[in-house]
């Protein structure tokens, strides 16, 4: 068994002058117009395929949706002869398959959910009908740091620095489209 060889990170050319900087800093804003553009041609490209796509397949959902039509006609006029009498839900024929399929129980709410939601609560059913949903307030938290980090797993992050670059001249996506 032979140990695994740690690679050197390649060494940076790191600048060495405030012009050279400068330099980089012009170059990082080319290298992110760049990817703003790209990202726009992706958005116009990707909006053009699918539309083009969904009005491709328009043409056969309507007709898929008028042979359904026409097939469940047929099949439940016909429906106890073509399933034996009801033993099966299944009419199978060489071309494929023509069922009927009992879905599961489902829940449908009639008006706005809000209101539901106050009717409930004004009935013996709340407790039965209505779920609480436990989430961390990290808004709370910020306001109330010293009683926060008291609980386990709680850190509050302050003062963390990042470095970035915003070069000028930068386009924004809006832009580039």
């Amino acid at each position: 068994m032979t140990a695994a060889r740690k690679t050197k990170a390649p060494a940076l050319k790191v600048p060495q002058t405030l012009d050279a900087a400068d330099a980089l800093l012009a170059e990082a804003g080319e290298h992110m117009n760049r990817l703003v553009e790209i990202g726009a041609v992706l958005a116009r490209e990707t909006a053009a395929v699918k539309e083009s796509c969904e009005q491709a397949a328009a043409p056969h959902k309507a007709a898929l949706k008028t042979i359904q039509q026409q097939l469940q006609a047929f099949a439940e006029a016909r429906r106890d002869e073509l399933t034996g009498g009801g033993k099966t839900k299944t009419i199978q024929r060489p071309t494929g398959l023509m069922l009927w399929r009992t879905k599961p129980p489902s829940v449908s709410v009639k008006g706005k959910v809000g209101d539901v939601v106050a009717a409930l609560l004004k009935s013996r059913f709340a407790g039965l009908f209505l779920r609480t949903k436990h989430e961390l307030d990290k808004e709370a938290m910020l306001k109330h740091p010293a009683d926060a980090v008291r609980v386990a797993g709680i850190t509050i992050v302050r003062d963390e620095e990042e470095f970035v670059v915003l070069p000028a001249g930068l386009k924004l996506a809006e832009e580039a489209s």
